[in-house]
């Protein structure tokens, strides 16, 4: 299974992140590069790939960035994602990393929703066996009905997020129907965490589910 996360997709979002802006202004990312060297070969790479390299050029008239204009000469006009893919070497080795980044998180992101779907899947089992429905337990454990719904319900693996589950669960008490889904949750939820943690590097681990 595959994440539909796009290169540019990654690329809009680590160039946000690298800037610390919450823009996708070419003029004023360029202008942060001085600030965040690391930014220049992400947003080099979203100029090109978004269609806007002529507007980066433009940006670096007006403010100028030695190495970001280098990117832009020597390279400008011949990355491919088929370059990038293949690690050609005419490519400098900071762009690959750019590259190996959005790898990681795109079979990242593939790998928790592959493995939230077969959680999904138990879950439902579950709760229909036990004839207890969806808004029952996200009553009974002061979840939002909303996401949760959007998730089992709707198959939406976006819509969770695994250490707001995990606090929410430690919250429970009452019936003994809830009480059981409880503890078929938790452990499910618990035993995914500890298997996606110990295969994800640790640069890359985070919460799995956002209520």
């Amino acid at each position: 299974m595959r994440s539909n996360l796009t290169f540019l997709g990654f690329l809009r979002q680590y160039v946000k992140e690298l800037s610390g802006e919450s823009t996708l202004s070419i003029k004023r990312l360029a202008s942060c590069c001085g600030d965040f060297p690391k930014l220049r070969e992400p947003l080099f790479l979203y100029a090109v790939f978004s269609g806007q390299l002529q507007t980066l050029r433009s940006a670096l008239q007006a403010e100028s960035n030695e190495s970001l204009q280098k990117l832009c000469d020597d390279f400008g006009d011949i990355v491919t994602l088929d370059m990038l893919q293949q690690k050609n070497e005419l490519l400098p080795e900071r762009m690959y990393r750019v590259w190996t980044s959005y790898i990681s998180v795109r079979d990242r992101t593939a790998t928790e929703n592959h493995l939230k779907e077969i959680i999904r899947k138990e879950i439902i089992s579950f709760l229909s066996n036990k004839k207890v429905s969806v808004y029952k337990v996200c009553k009974d454990l002061e979840m939002n009905q909303g996401n949760v719904s959007r998730w089992l319900n709707h198959g939406n693996p976006g819509a969770i997020n695994y250490c707001a589950a995990d606090s929410t669960f430690s919250q429970f008490s009452s019936s003994d129907t809830a009480s059981s889904v409880l503890s078929v949750l938790s452990s499910v939820f618990s035993s995914v965490s500890l298997f996606l943690l110990n295969r994800l590097p640790t640069r890359t681990r985070r919460p799995l589910l956002m209520l």
